[in-house]
């Protein structure tokens, strides 16, 4: 229902995928969930008890559709809705949504201004049929550089919009990873007061909760996710950067061209 009305910001708890192979949706039902996922623009945010039964068995249905963000709860809780109802989750799902409006009026942002780039492409081109009666194969090439370069800019910076917030959102996971592992040295240390530093060391070693697993992996591992998305933004960069080329290059070739655009 929020797709359909196209709310900007939707929340679910513990929600079951919209739709898999077991659901035995009609090929029009399955036609229908496409199409409107293709024209929701809003945000979607999963927030899921790390021990919820329903999801992990979903998560392992081929064709499980979570059209959004998935953010794991580690609250230990399974699939109950009181979960998500103590501060601690409150906190932690305040902290992972304050953002969202912001998200969603700097990507309204994007797309109004790209809307008025084309618009102003299409008086472009009309301007150049007026003046000649049809298009030159230079005018031509220009207007379909512009037009991509127009597109792939508003795709960049819609991109660079949520780049910015799952690196966020990495970050602040990393810091967590630091927390852990303080949190988790305190608690042993309060256990085990009658052991040396090296003892509560080797009894945490003996359960598995070693500092590479419970800190050092986990921040390699979201620093990594980090660089990935850095390259995936520096390709679009390079791509613009070579539009932006091609379309100066054919400017400064045609003199007529430049003229036209000039004036």
């Amino acid at each position: 229902m929020g797709m359909e009305h196209n709310i900007p910001n939707i929340i679910l708890y513990n929600s079951a995928p919209l739709m898999n192979l077991l659901g035995n949706l009609k090929k029009s039902n399955q036609q229908e969930l496409s199409d409107l996922f293709g024209r929701y623009s809003g945000n979607i945010i999963y927030f899921v008890s790390e021990n919820d039964p329903l999801n992990k068995a979903a998560s392992g249905v081929p064709g499980s559709i979570y059209p959004g963000k998935i953010i794991i709860i580690k609250n230990g809780k399974e699939h109950d809705i009181t979960g998500f109802l103590t501060k601690e989750e409150q906190d932690f799902i305040r902290q992972h949504t304050l953002d969202l409006n912001k998200i969603y009026v700097a990507q309204k942002k994007v797309q109004t201004d790209t809307t008025k780039k084309l618009i102003g492409l299409e008086l472009l081109r009309a301007k150049f049929l007026k003046s000649g009666g049809r298009l030159s194969a230079s005018e031509e090439i220009y207007l379909d550089a512009s037009e991509a370069l127009i597109l792939t800019q508003g795709m960049s910076k819609t991109l660079q919009i949520e780049i910015d917030d799952i690196k966020k959102m990495y970050r602040e996971a990393k810091k967590d990873s630091d927390k852990l592992w303080t949190d988790t040295l305190k608690t042993a240390d309060s256990i085990g007061s009658t052991l040396h530093q090296g003892e509560v060391l080797d009894s945490l070693n003996g359960g598995g909760a070693t500092e590479p697993i419970v800190r050092i992996e986990p921040k390699e591992e979201y620093e990594q996710k980090i660089s990935e998305l850095s390259s995936i933004q520096q390709e679009y960069n390079e791509l613009i950067g070579q539009i932006q080329s091609s379309t100066n290059k054919q400017v400064e070739t045609d003199q007529e061209l430049a003229r036209q655009i000039g004036g």
